[in-house]
């Protein structure tokens, strides 16, 4: 069944778990089918973060989350990361590197969400997210993180990765 960019696929498989401590079984298997995704950890020239609010379904509230989307079809990780951080904050990274990818939900899921640090950004226009989107750029002084985790403004798990791989490169401003 599709449903936006998800398609959940149900199956029956025959499970054989490693060691042999449960006979095979046949089960009915529920997951979702998603595209690939991108979050960027994105600094400006003068090295302040560039966060964004945006209003999230799921919570029926605005939360505050690194610049970030779905790889379209034909796209590579990476230029969906300069697109979703020039979309969503109009800037444009002068250095894109690869933090790594994670596995969102490898219970349910079988896509990746590929991390990225943007370092030097420039602004080139006011950002263009898309029709639905209702985007507001924020900046922060990359020690202010910290707080904003501790305190409770960002609390989407990805991001959280995000900000730990980025932490993890040695390479984000003090």
């Amino acid at each position: 069944m599709r449903m936006g960019v998800f398609t959940l696929r149900r199956q029956e498989v025959k499970t054989e778990l490693p060691g042999g401590s449960h006979p095979p079984a046949h089960i009915t298997v529920t997951t979702i089918e998603a595209p690939d995704w991108v979050n960027v950890l994105a600094f400006n020239a003068g090295g302040a973060c560039l966060l964004v609010r945006q209003f999230r379904f799921g919570i029926w509230a605005p939360t505050l989350e690194v610049p970030g989307g779905t790889v379209d079809w034909g796209e590579t990780p990476e230029e969906a990361a300069h697109r979703e951080l020039l979309e969503e904050t109009g800037h444009q990274a002068g250095r894109m590197l690869a933090l790594g990818k994670i596995q969102p939900n490898p219970a349910v899921q079988g896509n990746h969400l590929h991390c990225y640090l943007a370092l030097g950004c420039q602004q080139i226009h006011e950002g263009r997210p898309d029709p639905l989107e209702e985007v507001m750029l924020e900046t922060y002084a990359a020690s202010e993180l910290a707080r904003l985790v501790q305190e409770g403004h960002i609390q989407n798990a990805l991001v959280l990765a995000t900000l730990h791989l980025g932490k993890l490169s040695g390479h984000m401003p003090p």
